[in-house]
């Protein structure tokens, strides 16, 4: 169906026939949920307006790519692109392959939010929002692109704890809150962590300079990559002793290396000076009971 689909509806003629044979397409694809689903965006008319908006922004080839999306992933892609079709289809062409269906969910549950934010602040929105489903919109919409770069480097779960203090974040200084916002991305469980624990912090100058003012991990952190679902996982990262320690030429390694063979040898030539002085003891006695033995009368 996937790929004898594009070529048709590739064919020049009127969006009518070509809205009402996508329909049919989704519905003998889908089955039942997705005909309901169909009927909950509009059914037929719906899909129709989706193709003649994208007819207007980008001609056929925008139609194409917009009945490909509807194909592969059903009603909701035209929900998701219907407000712009071609906003919404350039950014999702800028997505990793695996946060695409994320990404046309989050849209699909919040268009016209997800596609403002999208014309303001580029495809980095619609990737939070697919990241962080349910909070990576508000996050985006709070603090802008400061936002889409912290929440980025975020799991979801620290993208809640972020939301939690979004508010005191907010009422900071622009120059402040930025700072703030870079160094969640640069360090976020230390910072959430450390905000966790001190939920008032921000309330004053002083607090927020002790936010930033904190330091990296001594023995290690993690950093996020996207994993096959294209949900954030955290890796491990080393820390600076990790990274000085474990550094091949390193200093402090040679130096750790060269004291344990010096605290081996002490601890072998001690249990040998031991060993020695036990031997030389029990020798004496043994000497001093052969003696007494051979001056003893009944020796004679």
């Amino acid at each position: 169906m996937l790929l004898i689909a594009p070529q048709c509806f590739a064919q020049a003629r009127p969006i009518a026939a070509a809205a009402k044979e996508l329909a049919e397409a989704l519905v003998r694809q889908g089955g039942r949920q997705a005909a309901e689903e169909l009927a909950q965006i509009g059914g037929e008319t719906a899909v129709r307006e989706t193709l003649e908006a994208a007819a207007r922004e980008g001609g056929e080839a925008l139609v194409n790519k917009t009945t490909q999306y509807a194909l592969a992933h059903g009603p909701l892609a035209l929900k998701a692109l219907r407000p712009a079709p071609a906003r919404m289809a350039a950014a999702l062409e800028a997505l990793p392959e695996q946060l695409v269906k994320p990404a046309l969910y989050a849209a699909a549950r919040e268009p016209q939010v997800v596609t403002r934010l999208v014309g303001e602040f580029g495809s980095g929105a619609l990737e939070v929002a697919a990241r962080h489903p349910g909070i990576g919109a508000r996050l985006v919409e709070t603090f802008g692109d400061d936002g889409v770069r912290a929440a980025r480097a975020l799991t979801t779960d620290q993208a809640v704890t972020l939301a939690r203090h979004a508010d005191d974040i907010a009422a900071l200084q622009p120059a402040q809150r930025s700072a703030l916002l870079g160094k969640i991305a640069s360090s976020p469980r230390v910072v959430l962590d450390y905000l966790e624990r001190h939920p008032r912090i921000l309330t004053t100058a002083a607090g927020v300079g002790t936010v930033l003012a904190l330091k990296d991990d001594i023995v290690g952190t993690s950093e996020i990559v996207t994993g096959p679902d294209g949900q954030p996982v955290a890796v491990a990262k080393p820390g600076l002793i990790e990274r000085v320690i474990t550094t091949e030429r390193s200093p402090i390694r040679t130096g750790l290396n060269a004291l344990v063979i010096v605290l081996v040898a002490f601890l072998v030539g001690w249990a040998l000076i031991r060993l020695w002085g036990a031997w030389r003891v029990q020798r004496v006695r043994v000497a001093q009971e052969m003696s007494k033995a051979s001056k003893s009368p009944d020796a004679r």
